[in-house]
């Protein structure tokens, strides 16, 4: 838990994972623990596109950007996590794409 705001900032990584404090607010992890970060677990193409899997939380959405150049990226729509530590969904895309992908983590809007 954040034991002081004052600490961090947009830019800062204070548990050196790579990740900055603001991504890590976004995806909801500790940024004092390098191990909880948001993270793809794994990647499986099928003939209709690839099945993706990342760690998750249920007070988060997300959504997935596909490119096939790293020049440009199409986002998704915003996506409900899964019950439990991780999400999987699948990207369609035609099996002849080379494909690169990237998960990005919202705060849901307050209702």
């Amino acid at each position: 838990t954040l034991t002081t705001l004052t600490t961090l900032t947009a830019t800062s990584d204070t548990d050196g994972d790579g990740q900055s404090d603001k991504v890590e607010y976004a995806a909801d992890t500790d940024p004092f623990n390098p191990a909880d970060r948001l993270s793809v677990l794994s990647l499986a193409p099928g003939d209709t596109g690839t099945s993706l899997t990342w760690t998750s939380r249920p007070t988060r959405l997300y959504r997935i950007a596909q490119s096939t150049t790293l020049a440009s990226w199409a986002w998704g729509s915003l996506l409900l996590p899964d019950a439990g530590p991780q999400t999987t969904r699948l990207a369609p895309h035609s099996r002849s794409d080379r494909r690169f992908f990237k998960i990005e983590s919202a705060l849901p809007l307050p209702k």
